[in-house]
């Protein structure tokens, strides 16, 4: 109410309006949410966390053309910001966008080499473009520094078993 009573007020306060899209966000409200963030960017059309946060809805929503153009809007803002990379990585993922999509996680991990969420993502999505061999590699280089990260090795355990090396996925788990 708070929130919704201090956009009320100040129909141009950018903050007031993106709090509260968050807010509906988090209750499921996601229709009432996209308003909200529609309001935030309308008052500040810089507002680069308010679009990547519409972006998040649209892709839950499965809407993933339309939050793959609003987070590359937020990438454009909020430049070298891992999560919204990795948000607009996932819309293009959704979207069938592959090559896009690799490239696009790929500056995630540019921008965060530490994110096991960047480096998973980026892996899976070479999976799928049948590039499991450089998967192998990109989370070989990840986990030279964080050894036991689990989601990592998950997706290296998968880009080796589509290179057909069942041996290897074994002496991961083990």
């Amino acid at each position: 109410d708070a929130y919704r009573r201090a956009a009320e007020l100040d129909p141009d306060f950018a903050s007031a309006h993106y709090n509260l899209g968050t807010t509906l966000t988090q209750l499921g409200q996601l229709e009432e949410a996209i308003a909200a963030f529609d309001r935030a960017i309308d008052a500040d059309p810089g507002h680069g966390k308010a679009l990547s946060s519409k972006g998040y809805v649209l892709r839950t929503q499965g809407k993933s053309d339309d939050a793959a153009s609003v987070y590359g809007r937020a990438a454009s803002i909020l430049t070298g910001d891992s999560e919204v990379l990795i948000g607009l990585g996932k819309s293009l993922q959704d979207a069938g966008r592959l090559a896009e999509a690799a490239s696009t996680f790929a500056r995630a991990v540019d921008a965060n080499p530490h994110d096991p969420e960047a480096i998973s993502n980026l892996a899976n999505v070479l999976v799928q473009r049948d590039d499991a061999e450089d998967a192998v590699a990109a989370c070989d280089v990840f986990l030279e520094h964080h050894p036991a990260n689990t989601s990592v090795l998950a997706a290296k355990s998968v880009a080796l078993n589509e290179c057909g090396k069942a041996d290897a996925v074994r002496q991961l788990v083990d």
